[in-house]
């Protein structure tokens, strides 16, 4: 009732007052087919062209050969503003279900297969005619015994299996309210794979599976906690009952009424090739790449593009106001929303502007909300929400404990008013413009990046030229625009979504509760075996080459690892130093009040604004045995970034209030750290494995904390800088110009020789117990090794591999019985250390606590060791051959890869061919003689959570029970 009432006074606002008419129109929702492109256009930082198959089907292609993979991704115009009217959620169970197979791909035999799907299919069909519950149960009971039936002779999974058979990651899925887009990574040698498989999935797919995937669905919204419930109910505050106001996840009654033959018809009436896109990006080349897309794609058929009717542009007359319930895992939150300019106009550029302006130009990084409000609320932000051609804007704000939602939700809308009142300047958004830049061309260096924007670019039907101009017309938009837009639409109209404890509680969908089909090892088609024969050329491995991918040069205090930046003018400054809280135990607390300071004349609040005016960042880190500082920017403000960041050391600008706030938040991190089971059980592993030398441990008591002095802590930051040091850079500049800019003629000192990382070694096998509440346990192993030895990086790597496979067929056979006695575990040796640090083996698993003695038993008995089976061995080999030849080292990531390799203590560059070469001839004796050292090994057990039965375990080792609370020192 509430929403066919929102949708009426919709409809009413729609034909309101001339004013809402003068407004500019929205974009079409059905978006225009994009302009082919041969050249890349001037200034594309991808390169990109554009080329269309004879079927309609667009292709997008971003040649870069820096990496041997190829980021893919299909787009379908088809999204949840498609969905049938009765039908929500449509879209998205129509991606689940093409992740099932096809008449070929994730089938047996399907011959046998299609009459078991026909009946499914009518079972749904009548299911939809019954209203007697007992009738449909009884359906229920048949769909059920027909979808395990079809699991057990099928191979639903197989898609998933065969992509990390070809070394593919992230496969995915996303539906959102106009498009659906698949995504996946791909090594560039395994193009024709992916192209097969994609072309097979989308020309034939099985819809197998339907019952099982519906629940999932099903489940994903109940459980999709935080922003997704807000967005949910501002959707609906501002388009009702319409395409857009609706989830994407579906309603719960909508879920109930789906069926295969509703499934069926939205794909062959959505899913055309002239509506579609494929996007590649990474190592290909263009033409070959389209040669090989015409004849996998080109056989799918040409159809109508069928049409979106146009959207209204939403006009609020008053506010509208939902309330939700508090679900787990999710904080208070106040989010209102605004129906802001459409798309394509210029007020949509305006919008953009102050949403960069309002919620920060970068991930982490505070908008004006934030810092008007800090102190007033918890958190606080903004985003930009899309409809299809229209757009919505949204502030949200976390209360403060004690805080009401209302009380949060006044200062939101003080806030905006002062926006709108132009409480800005012109430097403000000319400082957020810079940060989006910055954040902009360090994101489009990721080829997944890069496949991501031309998707998006699609599937919202904007003309590529205007994607790449985006930029370039922000830095048009001034403070003038920005205000008059702000005050033109954020009036009375909007719509407030409140999540606290009070709220209403998510409605559910009643479906049957089906049986989850077993877990089991893979199975292969004849499809998927086809595709693994297909040939695939061995990528040539690309080692890291002194000279031509980074530089060593001296510089003061120490050396500069340089590489250079081949896609931007971005930098990254690193300075190392091998000090840290063990060397000085206050050290790290002079460093979290550095990060609180100003510099010489400027308060914190200042420096950080001069810092954004550079489109600079500056972080420290501190740790046991090291601590950094890095500074992060745009080349044209290297300079005068560099001169903040040591005017900041030379001379602190510490305010009053600093060290009490630094205090204070340290208390509150330790009061909920000593809550966090996660931290309880890092700590609990540090005290089992290292006694009293535990990292945990060594923190300062509640009483030093207290206790810090603001002098001494001014004199450790500025003799910071002081120390030797190792410098990473990467940039545009050369190494020796950036060796000048870093000299300041002083003398460097050295710290003494560091403590290597030692284990404790007990006589016989060590349990310790800590309680916590709950039924269930998280449990540690360890064993300690030898000290790390570069020669034997292979054996590290190739246990932990063959661990790694038998524990996950151990988890996965576990899953399919009643009562598993684990339901996650790892695995592994140490595989990177510092020279002289030893080593060890660790496992960790999660399971019920009743069956804790069991499963400790059962991993005990894994790592000390047995004969791995062959099929095994052969995998793991083949997995870390294929990681060898197809993994490479970022140009970011260069210098940080010579100064590990220079800790573990080699010389001579990138040790990857020379363990490459040794894997090649790797034997199982091998890995035999290398496991052998822990088959009678004492190990070392800790275990957190549920009762435990002690009497079961004492015969494992020697049993000690401790308290939570010991393991920290406060």
């Amino acid at each position: 009732m509430k929403r066919r009432l929102a949708l009426a006074v919709l409809l009413a606002a729609a034909a309101g007052p001339a004013a809402a008419r003068s407004r500019p129109a929205p974009a079409p929702i059905a978006p225009s087919v994009p302009v082919p492109i041969d050249v890349p256009l001037r200034g594309d930082p991808l390169g990109a062209v554009i080329r269309r198959l004879p079927n309609g089907l667009t292709v997008y292609l971003s040649p870069d050969p820096r990496a041997p993979r190829v980021a893919a991704r299909i787009v379908v115009r088809a999204g949840s503003a498609d969905d049938p009217a009765g039908g929500s959620g449509t879209a998205s169970l129509v991606a689940r279900l093409l992740f099932t197979g096809t008449r070929r791909l994730g089938a047996l035999d399907f011959g046998s297969e299609a009459p078991r799907l026909a009946r499914i299919a009518e079972l749904y069909r009548r299911r939809a005619r019954l209203r007697d519950p007992s009738k449909r149960a009884e359906l229920d009971r048949l769909i059920d015994a027909e979808n395990l039936a079809d699991a057990r002779e099928s191979a639903p999974g197989e898609l998933e299996s065969l992509y990390a058979r070809l070394g593919a990651v992230g496969l995915d899925d996303a539906a959102s309210r106009d498009a659906t887009t698949f995504s996946v990574d791909v090594p560039s040698g395994r193009l024709e794979a992916w192209a097969a498989i994609e072309s097979e999935r989308f020309a034939d797919p099985a819809f197998r599976l339907f019952p099982t995937e519906l629940e999932s669905q099903d489940e994903d919204r109940d459980a999709a906690p935080g922003d997704g419930a807000l967005d949910r109910a501002l959707a609906a505050g501002l388009y009702g009952d319409g395409p857009y106001g609706r989830p994407v996840l579906g309603e719960p009654a909508d879920l109930e009424r789906l069926s295969p033959a509703a499934a069926r018809a939205f794909y062959a009436s959505r899913y055309v090739p002239g509506d579609a896109a494929i996007v590649l990006a990474g190592d290909f080349d263009p033409d070959r790449a389209m040669d090989l897309i015409r004849r996998r794609f080109g056989a799918w058929a040409a159809a109508p593009v069928p049409e979106r009717a146009a959207l209204p542009q939403s006009r609020l007359e008053g506010e509208r106001s939902y309330s939700l319930a508090l679900s787990s895992g999710a904080e208070p939150e106040v989010a209102i929303a605004w129906p802001s300019a459409p798309a394509g106009t210029r007020d949509a550029d305006a919008f953009a502007a102050l949403n960069l302006l309002a919620g920060g130009a970068a991930p982490g990084e505070p908008g004006l909300l934030a810092e008007r409000l800090d102190g007033k609320v918890s958190a606080a932000g903004s985003r930009l929400l899309k409809f299809g051609g229209a757009r919505a804007w949204c502030v949200w704000a976390r209360p403060e404990p004690g805080q009401t939602p209302e009380q949060a939700k006044a200062l939101l809308l003080e806030a905006v008013d002062a926006l709108k009142s132009g409480a800005f300047d012109d430097a403000d958004l000319r400082d957020a413009l810079l940060g989006f830049e910055v954040a902009e061309k360090r994101r489009l260096e990721s080829e997944d990046a890069r496949a991501d924007a031309m998707a998006a670019s699609f599937a919202s039907g904007e003309p590529w030229e205007r994607s790449v101009g985006r930029l370039d017309r922000l830095r048009r938009v001034t403070k003038a625009d920005v205000a008059r837009a702000a005050r033109e639409y954020l009036g009375p109209g909007r719509v407030v979504a409140i999540r606290s404890a009070g709220g209403a509680a998510p409605e559910r969908a009643a479906l049957p509760g089906f049986t989850p089909p077993p877990a089991g090892a893979p199975r292969w088609s004849d499809f998927a075996e086809s595709v693994l024969a297909l040939p695939a050329p061995a990528p040539a491995p690309r080692w890291l080459a002194a000279g031509r991918d980074y530089q060593i040069v001296p510089v003061d205090g120490g050396r500069l690892y340089a590489a250079r930046n081949p896609y931007d003018d971005l930098f990254q400054l690193t300075i190392l130093y091998e000090r840290g809280w063990r060397g000085d135990r206050e050290l790290c607390p002079a460093l979290d009040l550095l990060a609180r300071a100003g510099a010489g004349p400027y308060p914190a609040d200042e420096f950080a604004r001069r810092l954004r005016a550079l489109g600079a960042s500056l972080t420290y880190s501190c740790g046991e045995q090291r601590s950094s500082v890095e500074l992060t920017g745009v080349d044209r403000n290297f300079w005068p970034s560099l001169e903040l960041m040591q005017q900041r050391f030379d001379w602190p600008n510490v305010s009053s209030a600093a060290l009490t706030g630094l205090v204070d938040a340290e208390l509150a991190r330790r009061a909920a750290q000593t809550k966090d089971p996660d931290a309880v059980f890092h700590a609990f592993g540090q005290f089992a494995t290292r006694g009293r030398e535990s990292a945990a441990l060594g923190a300062l008591s509640d009483d030093e904390l207290k206790r810090l002095d603001e002098r001494r802590l001014v004199g450790l930051i500025q003799d910071f800088p002081h120390w030797r040091r190792r410098v990473a850079y990467v940039g545009p500049r050369s190494p020796s110009e950036v060796s000048k800019l870093l000299e300041t003629f002083g003398r460097f000192k050295s710290e003494p020789p560091r403590e290597p990382l030692r284990f404790l070694r007990p006589a016989k096998t060590r349990i310790l117990y800590a309680s916590l509440p709950g039924d269930r346990v998280r449990v540690g192993v360890s064993a300690p090794d030898e000290v790390f030895d570069p020669e034997h990086v292979v054996d590290y790597q190739m246990l932990s591999r063959c661990l790694s496979v038998e524990l996950s067929s151990a988890v996965l056979s576990e899953a399919a019985r009643p009562d598993p006695l684990f339901d996650s575990a790892s695995a592994g040796h140490t595989t990177r250390a510092l020279r002289g640090d030893e080593t060890e083996l660790r496992a960790s698993f999660a399971g019920p606590s009743a069956r804790a003695p069991e499963a400790v038993a059962r991993m005990l008995a894994l790592l000390r060791g047995g004969e791995i089976p062959r099929a095994d061995f052969d995998a793991a080999k083949a997995a870390l051959e294929r990681d060898y030849l197809e993994d490479t080292i970022p140009f970011r990531e260069a210098p940080a890869a010579v100064i590990a390799w220079e800790d573990e203590g080699l010389s001579g560059g990138d040790p990857r061919a020379a363990r490459l070469q040794r894997l090649e001839s790797y034997a199982p004796a091998d890995l035999e003689s290398f496991a052998k050292r822990f088959r009678d090994e004492p190990m070392t057990v800790w275990i957190l959570g549920g009762r435990v039965d002690a009497d079961a375990l004492k015969p494992l080792g020697t049993f000690e029970e401790r308290g939570a609370g010991s393991l920290f020192p406060y």
